[in-house]
């Protein structure tokens, strides 16, 4: 049982403060350590001359660690895995701990002959016979989950990281549709996402992450409050993963999932409420609403399935293993996407079949050089292929067509490789470092793609009786996404721990940079959006008086009719640099008593797409406190508070639109025609600007006292009042 109090303030750019006090009983999961390796500590009573030595039982990596004159030991940065731990007296085994589980970021108490287990000595050695209680990590200050592969197996969620998390305290559902959790309030986008020590978190947005095969996850760890000065760039919560690795066991197998369609509910349909005003015809001619049908949910179906396998073992036994695991996800079903009361043209798209391709996989290769020095490599592939094809939907009868309509293909995801290098240099000196690297490409491309039609949009009310608006631009989708648009990140870290008496002294500089290429445009670079308004005479925009009226160009104008060629483009090519140093000494008082405190300093700068930093931030500051007490000194009951400090850098895709280049254009004009085949207009002639215009200033209002610009029917004029500054034909 646990219970925990924080205060959070959040901005972008900015820095929260959280403080928590929380009681934790034996049993709960409190863990702490470095990001992704854990510890072995305890206390050895009434000997002296020992020595304490722990063998993984998976890869045969042995170390070994004399008893200070306290009575205490401790290894720390170790690999998760399943431990022996012998305690030796004068080179002699006295007591042995098989099966102890180092968890991920977690400290593991395995303590001789102190109140956590009791010790009889004899001429044979010593029986060791663990206390009733399950102990918990007194050595941690913070409040965080675990979750082992052997735990995510057997719980019924979903086979996804972010439902894993969910399980942890104050992690919700985001209803965005990222599915990317929140964290004790906080936004979706404030969160941080590792994969073996390397951020993973989505470089352009903040918001979601890089996924690995469910399979392949050895340990997951959700960390919600209180985390140390080696965390940042959170002010939410962090999900830190480990993957499986190999063994001396050679070990294989294949897994399946299937969910049928057959065997899910039907989807309910969508329905008008009841509300009285909409219950007869309207004056216009448009039908009763009321109790009809909105939208068509029932055969919104689809089924799904996983397929995968997985390899592990030695290629030299004790010193170098591997591991593999892929595998195939597919969903593929059919929704309707458009409304009861759509116009037409929105039924020509109204019913969607689509497919999900979901490739992933994960490898592991682990070197112990020696027993002090070990190498990691870890690739991780994440790719979504997703199709969509678009039929006319008819509510009337509820059928669709047969011919396809239109469509689009995606693809999303890209690789990551990391390298680490772990060095137990001596028995109190570690030494780790790591590199990693991920390209994330986009890829769009719709169905029947012309890149010299341009896009059109009509409705009903918009389009003149008689004429035909159709289009020789199939996309199903107004915007289409850059070419080349992709996301590329590089990093790496470098950690120093040092024990130097009841002091364990840690030290880190870790540096990211991440470059996104992204930005959207038209359907064939611009597009004819059709209008109409009932007062023909009227300007278009008769707020402003800026546009002047359809019926003095003419044409269809006359009835009110006109037609705006529109640019709408964006194209950025942005860059984040993230940077940190922390320290941090976790210092043992007494049996009891352990305090943390550490301090990280963060630098923040992102780069528009010329290479040109436009926000720097420097000296962003955050210490971490923490505190814990063992209170019967046995770990079956610890009380522990912490008090920080997070930085959250400005994502790269606040400068698509704000530091990056923007085309955005509207020319209007009156037409007397429309092509049958590509929909663009003919007969054009300009609607000219009124000539009641006003001041149209930056801020959207009408004043003479803000620079603003003055349209005439021949030129812009840019003045602050007078003289004017610059002058410009209109486009």
């Amino acid at each position: 049982m646990s219970h925990s109090t924080a205060f959070m303030k959040r901005s972008w750019g900015r820095s929260s403060l959280a403080m928590a006090v929380v009681f934790a009983l034996a049993g709960t999961s409190a863990i702490a350590q470095s990001n992704i390796t854990g510890s072995i500590f305890g206390q050895i009573a009434g000997q002296t001359g020992n020595n304490v030595v722990i063998k993984n039982l998976e890869t045969g990596l042995t170390r070994n660690a004399p008893v200070d004159n306290t009575g205490r030991y401790r290894f720390s940065s170790l690999p998760p895995g399943r431990y022996q731990v012998s305690l030796q007296n004068n080179g002699a085994e006295v007591g042995v701990r098989d099966n102890v589980t180092v968890s991920i970021a977690g400290g593991t108490e395995v303590s001789f002959g102190a109140p956590a287990a009791t010790a009889t000595k004899t001429l044979e050695g010593v029986s060791v016979v663990a206390s009733a209680l399950p102990s918990i990590d007194v050595s941690s200050v913070d409040t965080r989950t675990v979750f082992t592969s052997e735990q995510l197996g057997k719980l019924p969620i979903a086979r996804d990281v972010a439902a894993a998390a969910l399980l942890a305290p104050s992690v919700v559902a985001n209803s965005s549709y990222s599915a990317a959790p929140s964290f004790g309030g906080s936004a979706s986008s404030e969160n941080a996402y590792f994969i073996n020590g390397y951020a993973v978190t989505n470089p352009l947005t903040s918001i979601g992450f890089t996924r690995l095969p469910f399979d392949a996850i050895d340990q997951q760890q959700v960390l919600t409050g209180g985390y140390g000065a080696e965390f940042g760039r959170s002010t939410g919560g962090v999900i830190n993963i480990v993957t499986k690795r190999g063994s001396n066991e050679l070990k294989g197998g294949i897994y399946t999932i299937w969910e049928p369609q057959a065997l899910r509910a039907n989807p309910r349909n969508n329905y008008f409420p009841n509300t009285g005003f909409y219950s007869q015809t309207t004056a216009d001619g448009k039908a009763p609403t009321d109790g009809t049908l909105y939208q068509y949910r029932n055969k919104n179906q689809s089924w799904k399935s996983t397929v995968g396998a997985y390899v592990s073992g030695a290629l030299i036994k004790d010193r170098l293993f591997f591991y593999l695991d892929a595998e195939m996800n597919k969903e593929e079903g059919s929704d309707v996407k458009s409304f009861s009361n759509s116009a037409p043209s929105a039924g020509r798209f109204g019913w969607n079949q689509f497919s999900n391709k979901i490739p992933r996989w994960t490898g592991k290769i682990d070197w112990n050089i020696t027993d002090n020095h070990i190498l990691e490599f870890t690739g991780v592939s994440d790719k979504t292929e997703y199709q969509s094809d678009r039929y006319n939907y008819n509510y009337s009868n509820l059928s669709h067509g047969s011919n396809k309509t239109g469509g689009v293909y995606t693809k999303d995801g890209g690789d990551l490789y990391i390298g680490k290098y772990t060095g137990y240099l001596t028995d109190d000196l570690t030494v780790s470092a790591l590199y990693g690297t991920q390209t994330i490409e986009h890829v769009q491309t719709a169905a029947g793609y012309d890149p010299s039609c341009p896009y059109i949009s009509s409705t009903t009310q918009t389009q003149v009786p008689g004429l035909a608006y159709n289009s020789c631009q199939t996309s199903i989708t107004s915007a289409i996404q850059q070419p080349d648009s992709k996301d590329k990140t590089s990093g790496w870290r470098l950690d120093v721990e040092y024990r130097i008496g009841s002091h364990d002294l840690r030290f880190g500089y870790d540096r990211q940079n991440a470059k996104s290429y992204t930005g959207k445009k038209y359907a064939g670079d611009y597009a004819w959006i059709y209008g109409w308004q009932k007062n023909a005479g009227a300007p278009i925009d008769a707020g402003l008086g800026v546009i002047g009226s359809p019926a003095a160009a003419g044409g269809y104008g006359t009835q009110g009719y006109y037609v705006n060629k529109a640019y709408n483009t964006q194209s950025a090519g942005v860059k984040t640099e993230q940077a940190a140093q922390f320290i941090e000494d976790r210092w043992q008082i007494n049996d009891q008593w352990m305090l943390s405190l550490g301090l990280r300093n963060e630098q923040f700068t992102n780069y528009n797409k010329n290479g040109d930093a436009y926000i720097k931030q420097r000296h962003q500051l955050a210490p971490r406190l923490g505190v814990a007490w063992d209170v019967f000194g046995d770990a079956s009951l610890k009380v522990f508070a912490n008090a920080g400090r997070y930085h959250l850098a400005i994502p790269n895709n606040a400068a698509v639109r704000s530091v990056s280049g923007s085309l955005i254009t509207n020319q209007y004009f009156t037409y007397t025609g429309v092509d049958p085949i590509s929909g663009v207009p003919t007969g054009l002639k300009p609607i000219a600007v009124s000539p009641t215009s006003k001041y149209l200033c930056a801020n959207g209002g009408v004043s003479s006292n803000l620079e603003c610009i003055t349209r005439t029917n021949t030129s812009w004029v840019w003045s602050s009042r007078s003289p004017a500054t610059t002058t410009g034909v209109p486009s």
